[in-house]
């Protein structure tokens, strides 16, 4: 009954409704900056931003203006920051940092659907951000052309100019109302205020909390929009454990922006390359199965939330990364399409091909993927996909032909936001006429939240024969060693997060503190226990932005083949049901000073013996020119019989801004466990909107001789022309 009463008072939640008007520029606008022009001064501005985080309590005390104005091409927005004649704080210069700076955000709902919209922001040294907005999330991956200008006041207050192109926007033109919000990020009294206020357990681009934008006229169709991006590229590579001469190669392609319609896209790309995606960052990995690296390339991140975002953080139907990679082998991209965008008001789609060619011993595959989203309720949504793997030439390492997984899902958000709720059927359709059994997920998951409580909880099965081919399901593989086989082990796993914020009033060191309880479950699809982990942790926020974590965690482990986390294969931990406790102490100081540090000390049993884990990080900062970050990552492990290691991970980080245009970031890899040094130092420099250069060199050494096992140089040049 009690949950029940959290339901309705959830559902019956209502936002005073806030609108504004755009009004039509009355004069030229320069963007430079300065706001001298006429046609501002004709435009009362929006001037009344509300505290959100850490506090949701009353006006912010550096207020901000803004001031809305558009003519045929463009979307103005003007805003006068006010800083009290304190210091603003500016990390970088870099793009896509807005979240770490002084800054003004914008975030735009064209559809009025509260579920995908588009965010720009700027910080107060000009460097600029944009993304797609899902929901809460903002995805900065996305890009686009548009245009701003920041200057500087004497008082340390700032201004702002910003101008979107409408053809740079997904929107149906005779939509007169968009929905509409501003942040304000003020680090230096760690405040971020916003133009609607909402709750402060809500993100602060969560599309449910915007005001209204009301035009006065239909606005551009924009149906001609289109660009292309071509790029050319020079690559050197040595590989010095063979004696093959170096590699010299010429390479060019080409990318394409089509808007089919103002609220639909279509993106190409011809021999797509991505040499110069910055490297992944090394993890030491002591436990049985697979880790998940991010995806970095380009064309699978843009516009890739609603096909990204089926399954959960443990089952992906689909991962971007299993096309062009294999077994750690680069295979080349012949060509892929994405269509993407809004149909109507309630449906959308995403729709992408890609193709590779064949390529040592891997024979061409075509990967296809179509999800499609139905919006029901207020903010709700039924949502579909189909992913195919289809092989295209003879040549195959493995012999299947196609690989299919079609799901369903449906997606129940309450109108505050505060209850949430999915249930999910998956289904793998194999070129394997002998499997017809255990090749479903299903899932079902509830969470809710306020400004006190929190808790989610999800129960969900795996087949073993769920096997996605572009998909990720690390969990369902099992090595046994004595075979050197792996066996795949369907599973039907149960988690529970709860934590109970104390919210002191404002003023206090602490923002916030309160206890957090997890409990994670496995038990195999034959019913027996699997694994499980329980924690309690207690956390404080501070008012200086430092936090505190400490907490107690007990692991209980069924292994069912032989392993030795540490790689003595010759000395395997027998197959046993292990029970251990550990304990942490995680601390972050305040990330605002020009030098910070950070710290996780995790000790306590480790299977048959103990395990000491440290992580450690300092950052100097010289604003906004150059950051500088030291981590290194140490663990102690003793099974007492099964044998020792202590196991030590480097990855020093330097980033320099030279200008908001020119970055240099150089990153170093050492780690004992791989026997690796690797460093990848990436110069880019965007000389005109969407048009970079890129510099880049790779090079890894073998360790302890410190041989140079291979080096790689890249060139590229790209050029966004609009048609």
């Amino acid at each position: 009954m009690g949950f029940l009463c959290l339901l309705v008072k959830s559902y019956c939640q209502q936002t005073e409704t806030i609108s504004t008007s755009m009004q039509l520029a009355q004069g030229p606008i320069m963007i430079d900056g300065i706001m001298d022009e006429a046609a501002w001064e004709s435009i009362e501005p929006l001037s009344t931003f509300w505290n959100h985080r850490p506090n949701d309590v009353g006006k912010a005390s550096a207020q901000t203006e803004v001031y809305l104005s558009f003519d045929e091409g463009f979307l103005y927005f003007g805003f006068k920051c006010k800083s009290l004649n304190n210091q603003y704080i500016l990390e970088s210069l870099k793009r896509d940092q807005f979240f770490s700076d002084d800054g003004i955000g914008i975030v735009l709902d064209p559809a009025m659907q509260k579920t995908h919209g588009f965010f720009f922001a700027v910080n107060a040294g000009g460097a600029q951000s944009e993304g797609m907005i899902a929901s809460t999330n903002v995805d900065l991956s996305w890009d686009i052309a548009w245009y701003s200008a920041v200057k500087q006041g004497a008082d340390s207050s700032w201004t702002a100019e910003i101008a979107i192109p409408f053809k740079s926007l997904r929107y149906q033109h005779d939509q007169l109302e968009w929905g509409i919000n501003f942040i304000r990020n003020d680090m230096k009294r760690n405040q971020i205020s916003t133009w609607i206020q909402f709750p402060a357990n809500f993100s602060d681009t969560d599309l449910g909390y915007t005001g209204t934008l009301k035009w006065p006229r239909p606005l551009p169709e924009n149906r001609s929009n289109a660009s292309i991006l071509p790029y050319l590229s020079g690559n050197l590579n040595r590989d010095y454990l063979s004696e093959e001469e170096p590699e010299h190669k010429a390479n060019t392609g080409i990318d394409a922006k089509v808007a089919i319609t103002p609220s639909l896209n279509l993106d190409l790309t011809i021999n797509p390359d991505f040499s110069t995606v910055e490297v992944d960052r090394q993890v030491i990995n002591l436990s049985r199965f697979n880790i998940f690296f991010p995806e970095r390339r380009p064309f699978f991140l843009e516009n890739n939330d609603l096909i990204e975002t089926f399954g959960n953080w443990e089952i992906k139907p689909f991962f971007s990364r299993r096309i062009g990679l294999r077994n750690g082998q680069t295979i080349p991209i012949a060509f892929g399409a994405r269509l993407s965008g809004n149909l109507s008001d309630k449906w959308r789609i995403n729709l992408m091909n890609t193709q590779t060619t064949e390529a040592d011993g891997n024979a061409a595959q075509n990967y296809t993927v179509a999800a499609f989203q139905r919006r029901v309720l207020k903010r709700s949504s039924l949502r579909g996909f189909l992913t195919n793997q289809q092989q295209t030439s003879s040549n195959d390492q493995d012999g299947t032909t196609f690989n299919r997984v079609a799901g369903a899902e449906f997606n129940y958000r309450s109108e505050s936001g505060n209850v949430s709720s999915t249930a999910a059927y998956h289904r793998a359709f194999l070129d394997e006429p002998d499997i017809k059994k255990d090749r479903d997920h299903w899932e079902w998951t509830l969470s809710y939240s306020s400004k006190s409580l929190r808790f989610y909880t999800t129960v969900f099965s795996l087949g073993e024969n769920y096997l996605p081919a572009m998909g990720f399901t690390p969990r369902l593989f099992n090595y046994d060693p004595l075979q050197d086989s792996t066996l795949r082990i369907g599973y039907l796993q149960n988690f529970n997060w709860l934590a109970w914020d104390f919210r002191p009033v404002a003023g206090k060191q602490v923002v916030f503190h309160g206890p957090r309880l997890r409990h994670n479950y496995y038990i195999n699809r034959d019913g027996k226990f699997s694994e499980s982990t329980s924690s309690f942790v207690y956390e404080l926020d501070m008012a200086n932005q430092s936090q505190i974590d400490m907490g107690v965690r007990r692991e209980e482990i069924q292994l069912l083949f032989p392993f030795n986390p540490i790689g003595a294969d010759d000395n395997l931990l027998p197959v046993n049901r292990y029970t251990f406790y550990r304990y942490f102490f995680d601390y972050d100081s305040d990330p605002r000073k020009l030098f910070s540090y950070g710290t996780v000390i995790d000790f306590g049993g480790f299977y048959t013996g103990h395990r000491v884990s440290l992580n450690n990080y300092i950052r100097l900062k010289f604003r906004p020119w150059m950051n500088l970050e030291l981590r290194y990552v140490y663990n102690w492990v003793d099974l007492n019989a099964y044998g020792s290691e202590g196991i030590h991970l480097f990855a020093p980080r330097v980033e320099i801004s030279f200008s908001n245009k020119l970055f240099w970031t150089t990153f170093f890899q050492y780690n004992t466990l791989a026997k690796n040094m690797n460093i990848n130092s990436r110069l880019q420099w965007r000389y005109a909107p969407m048009s970079d250069m890129y510099l880049v060199l790779g090079n890894n050494f073998g360790v302890p001789d410190w041989n140079t096992k291979d080096l790689g140089l890249v060139l590229k040049l790209t050029k966004w022309f609009p048609l």
